[in-house]
């Protein structure tokens, strides 16, 4: 089952819900002040028109929790989950980040497609 990220903005609680696919539209109660939680935009899927007002949760630049103190002295202002898993506030910060880190993001190559050949020609 998928791992979906919800992110409640009156006391900034984060948590992390494995559920079916069907069940993700439903949301989330937060769990401090059990208010309805929104679900979060994983890096992992990518949108044509980047919402930068969006908190991000990056699972493909998760650490090991050992070296969170590290990260911390280097990037002050980038939170880091008990899991490992940075979250980001915008995308901007995100891309920043990268950029820091000396990550470059490459384009998905695209797949040549095939001639269909249909029978009887």
């Amino acid at each position: 089952m998928p791992r979906y990220d919800y992110y409640c903005k009156i006391c900034n609680t984060q948590v992390e819900v494995i559920k079916s696919m069907a069940m993700s539209e439903e949301g989330e109660g937060c769990p401090t002040c059990e208010v309805f939680m929104a679900k979060q935009l994983s890096t992992g899927v990518s949108t044509p028109n980047k919402d930068y007002s969006r908190v991000v949760v990056s699972h493909s630049l998760a650490m090991n929790p050992s070296q969170i103190p590290e990260h911390n002295k280097h990037f002050p202002d980038i939170k880091v989950r008990a899991d490992g898993c940075p979250v980001f506030d915008n995308y901007k910060k995100h891309d920043d980040y990268l950029k820091k880190m000396g990550i470059q993001k490459d384009r998905q190559r695209s797949r040549r497609q095939g001639t269909i050949i249909k029978k009887g020609q």
